[in-house]
């Protein structure tokens, strides 16, 4: 974990400092970095310091670092002003090198909503099972069964904390496991 100061200087020290911990072993950084890698990671009425970002990308190129595959929100940071002085910024970024590429190549970022915060929480999957994924076919069948309507409910109605996107990603999940094993329990009746 990183935190890019805001202050030029002090982020031109970490930079340097990742060549202590820097390895060919699988390795990843995460953070809020305080710089974006290129001008349209940035929506703003001032353009980003050309500069910084050429140290940036200069520093991710020396330890061979890049940006996982992410998904979610875009502009990680926001400095929370009415929308006619409103900033956006990638300034948050989960960065791998070749090792860990080739050891977990399934993992990826997912930036949630910033809510409160400025910054977008971000979350890791982390997975070297590639495996493809079983694809949940619905049956029309289901619906005539007494018990469907409460199995749903049931699912549905858990408690999911998170973003609004993210409690209904979590209770689609839950039905569609709730309905996964009702089906195996139907197959041994």
């Amino acid at each position: 974990m990183v935190y890019g100061s805001y202050d030029v200087h002090e982020r031109q020290r970490l930079w340097s400092g990742l060549a202590d911990v820097s390895s060919a072993e699988p390795w990843l950084v995460l953070g809020d970095f305080n710089v974006v890698r290129q001008p349209s990671e940035k929506l703003s009425n001032t353009p980003p310091v050309l500069q910084e970002m050429i140290e940036f990308n200069d520093c991710l190129a020396a330890f061979n670092l890049d940006d996982r595959t992410s998904s979610g929100c875009e502009m990680t940071w926001n400095n929370k002003q009415d929308l006619n002085s409103r900033v956006w910024s990638k300034l948050d970024r989960v960065l791998a090198n070749p090792g860990w590429l080739a050891s977990l190549p399934d993992s990826f970022a997912l930036f949630q909503e910033a809510g409160f915060s400025d910054h977008s929480p971000v979350l890791v999957h982390v997975s070297n099972d590639s495996k493809k994924v079983k694809r949940f076919s619905f049956l029309n069948s289901w619906i005539d069964h007494p018990a469907y309507l409460a199995i749903v409910a049931a699912a549905w109605t858990a408690e999911k904390t998170g973003s609004p996107m993210f409690s209904l990603f979590e209770k689609l999940k839950s039905v569609r496991t709730a309905l996964t094993k009702f089906l195996f329990f139907l197959v041994k009746m």
